[in-house]
């Protein structure tokens, strides 16, 4: 992952440090008006999320560990539940709760056990830690990183080391490669555009395409070494 967030740096540089500068004159776009620093309620939360990481290693169901965190999180004495509600970007919680769905009911309808079997008949052995990384990141790219590992999870032994490992770091490698691999390069799109920078998909290409390839090529060689 450090070998592969200094390549990031690396690439990024050389093909973007010439449009790093505003051109002399260039008046650069608004900035966001920083916030005071609320110490309390940041405490509050750091406690809550460090509560929240504890209780999902455990047999408590997840979600009620989730809702009884956000229910803690808004009772607060003074922010008001409407003000802090403001803060969530809701058509974008709902497109990210839209994805899981669909892909749940992909998977509940059976489909995602067809697909690994035609995988399967068609000779495309998943359990090759290479085949693994590639059709990774290529589900990523075509349904979204999140999704992809949902399906992913039917094969077997993949949530086992170093299989898991090597589905961890593809989802997250692969996610980058295009603007739609991932929810969240659409979130950093969508706050740009309102600081009035438009990044086209192509823009998005131009940098992701580079930059996944080659951690893709370490994460092969990574596992290449190690096994």
């Amino acid at each position: 992952m450090l070998l592969a967030l200094g390549s990031a740096y690396i690439v990024i540089w050389r093909l973007s440090h010439d449009d790093l500068a505003l051109p002399a004159g260039t008046v650069p776009p608004a900035a966001v008006q920083p916030q005071a620093l609320d110490r309390a309620h940041t405490i509050k939360g750091l406690a809550i999320l460090g509560v929240v990481i504890v209780l999902l290693f455990t047999s408590l169901p997840k979600e009620l560990v989730a809702l009884t965190a956000a229910g803690v999180h808004l009772a607060s004495p003074k922010y008001r539940t409407q003000d802090l509600l403001k803060l969530v970007d809701w058509p974008l919680l709902v497109l990210f709760m839209s994805l899981f769905v669909v892909t749940g009911a992909f998977e509940a309808a059976g489909y995602g056990d067809r697909v690994v079997e035609g995988l399967a008949q068609a000779r495309v052995n998943l359990q090759s830690p290479t085949v693994l990384v590639l059709a990774t990141t290529a589900l990523s790219n075509l349904i979204n990183n999140a999704a992809a590992v949902m399906l992913l999870l039917k094969l077997p032994g993949v949530t086992q080391p170093p299989d898991a490992y090597v589905l961890a770091l593809a989802n997250s490698f692969g996610g980058s490669l295009l603007l739609v691999g991932s929810v969240s390069n659409i979130i950093v799109v969508q706050q740009a555009r309102e600081l009035g920078i438009r990044i086209s998909f192509r823009q998005y290409a131009r940098l992701g395409v580079p930059v996944t390839l080659v951690a893709l090529l370490e994460l092969i060689g990574w596992v290449m070494v190690t096994s």
